[in-house]
């Protein structure tokens, strides 16, 4: 997959099912998305496969160890609601 195609369908993907994950995800994209690596884009595309039941118990609650550089920032992001 390409650059562009994979930006494209992690832009769709940002689109949840959750108000609330949506909203943090908002932020997350105007914080780091333009300066993502292609690594973290794939990295992130895969993030954006689990269920916001998924998401939220990772980054919101916290029950995360030893993330990844780009899971850092999603924690950071979801901490400073």
């Amino acid at each position: 997959m390409n650059n562009q195609a994979l930006i494209k369908q992690i832009q769709y993907k940002f689109r949840r099912g959750l108000k609330e994950t949506d909203m943090l995800f908002a932020k997350f994209q105007e914080k780091y998305f333009a300066s993502l690596m292609e690594q973290e884009l794939a990295e992130l595309n895969l993030i954006l496969d689990k269920t916001d039941q998924d998401l939220i118990y990772l980054f919101i609650e916290k029950n995360i160890s030893n993330p990844t550089p780009l899971e850092q920032k999603l924690l950071n992001t979801f901490s400073s609601k």
